[in-house]
């Protein structure tokens, strides 16, 4: 019997290969933001502080369920209200959007003034949303993916077994 000997790859080969893998990758994270299909947390929504998404979500439940045109102006105005509290970059101070002492240190040693981080960082509301037909379309691609993965897997392993051992059928 001879031992086994797998063919060997060029090093341009490898190059090759590795930047083919490169690009995927850039591509793969790329094209979803290009083509807007995930938030970039970039949204025209003012940024407003977690406790005021309670009295947000209850004053857009009462704008909805208004029937007269003095109720849905009330909702209007304390939806508008809560919106614009912290629209305005004037009134963020560190302690009014949650930070105490230590963070506040932190967030300075960082570069950040309460104006700037109010916008940039503190504020910005995650997305845990799931587009499930999304979900679905990369759950059968992943498959599909090894699906093949496993068939050219396993149509090597046997022409390796043939080399090997020679053809039993």
């Amino acid at each position: 019997m001879s031992r086994y000997i797998p063919p060997t790859q060029s090093k341009f080969m490898q190059i090759v290969d590795s930047l083919f893998v490169l690009v995927a990758v850039f591509v793969t994270l790329w094209l979803p933001l290009e083509l807007g299909i995930v938030d970039t947390g970039k949204s025209a929504q003012p940024r407003i502080f977690v406790e005021d998404y309670v009295k947000l979500d209850a004053a857009n439940a009462a704008l909805a369920a208004a029937e007269t045109p003095e109720t849905k102006q009330a909702a209007e105005a304390a939806t508008a209200a809560l919106a614009a509290k912290w629209t305005e970059k004037g009134n963020a101070a560190w302690k009014d959007m949650g930070q105490n002492d230590v963070m506040a240190a932190a967030w300075e040693k960082l570069g950040y003034t309460p104006q700037s981080a109010h916008d940039t960082i503190i504020q910005q509301r995650f997305n845990y949303e799931i587009n499930w037909g999304l979900f679905f379309i990369v759950a059968i691609v992943v498959l599909g993916y090894f699906v093949i993965l496993f068939r050219l897997s396993d149509q090597e392993y046997r022409e390796v077994i043939d080399e090997k051992f020679g053809h039993n059928k």
